[in-house]
């Protein structure tokens, strides 16, 4: 038959996000398809979705937001099996959607209960209700070519692992979650930009900071040994009950009205000794997900290279914020450039790796020079 090409649109409730999201198949011209398979059902705040490499599943991530609301819904992953839609003529009739939560019931792992393994994840409890079902908030999803979804829960600092080759037998679909951890910029050579003082650099942190990884756009890419995890660690705070971000202002001396995690370390308890935690690493990072490791494990990550550039290269811009032209270092007390998107491409032979910055604005273009262990600024 003839290869069918088809385009795949999230659609979100914006007035009730609570309330069940859907998912809708198109051709390349945009053209709703005229079938009641065509428009999917799926849960609440579809956040992102992405097809299988082989064209047989699109995996559709969830984040079931509202923490605060009466009843705070359950994230899902959505799994709609699409094989038959590959080639022309397709039989809409095979078109499926199977969603799995993180409860307690049959999507166990192991033989029982779901739970973070890895690093250090973040999953305070709000006014919801304590289980991962409503505390895990998936957000992005990315696809190995042996048929593992990774989603990523940004604001739980989280990754999910799916094998879709169990969908349809409802066997240990949902392999694990991962903590991400924190990269620790108190340690040398390993600092950042928590100043808005006017200048744009990275200094050395007086105190305990780290900066949780919290991925935004994450990709796949198999390297013939390897199969790597690209993470842009943005950073993301939860919302707190009237919709802003959650988040304490540091009362230090050295690091004045920098946001901190309102739930963690120093921001949650105001005690000085005790660590600082923002949000996002402001770094890319490379990731072993190689099947049969036990979590993720980290290849290389950037530190300060992207502050140290954009400092060196466009001083009075840097960690500006995307509202106002001239406010170069105004965003370095929140999240600095945000590293949110990126993409792996070749140009001459070249690994490159483009990673776009959504506060200020932007992308920055770097050479891996060895994708197994370290990349570097071109």
């Amino acid at each position: 038959g003839t290869t069918n090409i088809l385009v795949a649109v999230a659609w979100i409730n914006t007035s009730d996000l609570t309330s069940d999201g859907w998912v809708t198949l198109h051709n390349t011209d945009g053209i709703l398809f005229d079938e009641p398979e065509a428009i999917q059902q799926v849960g609440p705040t579809p956040r992102s979705l992405a097809f299988s490499p082989d064209g047989a599943w699109l995996v559709v991530a969830c984040s079931g937001e509202g923490e605060y609301e009466t009843l705070d819904p359950m994230a899902e992953i959505v799994c709609i099996e699409v094989h038959s839609l590959a080639t022309e003529p397709y039989d809409w009739g095979d078109v499926l959607g199977h969603s799995f939560d993180f409860d307690d019931g049959p999507h166990i792992v192991g033989g029982g209960p779901l739970t973070i393994t890895g690093f250090e994840a973040r999953t305070s409890q709000y006014n919801g209700i304590n289980d991962l079902s409503h505390l895990l908030e998936p957000s992005h999803v990315a696809i190995t070519p042996d048929n593992r979804a990774f989603v990523n829960c940004q604001v739980n600092n989280t990754l999910v692992e799916v094998n879709l080759d169990n969908v349809t037998s409802d066997v240990d679909v949902i392999q694990g979650a991962y903590g991400f951890g924190y990269r620790d910029m108190s340690t040398t050579g390993n600092g950042f930009d928590g100043k808005d003082d006017g200048y744009a650099s990275v200094e050395q942190p007086t105190e305990t900071i780290y900066g949780w990884y919290q991925p935004g756009d994450i990709e796949i890419v198999y390297n013939g040994s390897k199969t790597i995890l690209l993470t842009a660690n943005e950073g993301l705070p939860s919302k707190n009950p009237i919709g802003g971000e959650d988040v304490t202002p540091s009362s230090s001396s050295d690091y004045l009205n920098l946001e901190l995690d309102a739930r963690y370390g120093f921001g949650a308890t105001e005690d000085t000794n005790d660590p600082s935690y923002v949000f996002g690493s402001r770094s890319f990072s490379l990731w072993d997900i190689t099947d049969g490791i036990s979590h993720p494990t980290l290849i290389w990550d950037s530190g300060s290279l992207i502050e140290d550039k954009l400092a060196e290269l466009m001083p009075d811009y840097a960690n500006s914020l995307k509202s106002t032209y001239f406010s170069g270092d105004e965003a370095s007390i929140s999240r600095g450039p945000e590293p949110a998107g990126i993409a792996l491409g070749t140009l001459d032979g070249k690994d490159i790796l483009i990673v776009s910055l959504e506060e200020m604005g932007g992308s920055m273009i770097f050479d891996l020079q060895d994708l197994n262990n370290t990349g570097s600024f071109d």
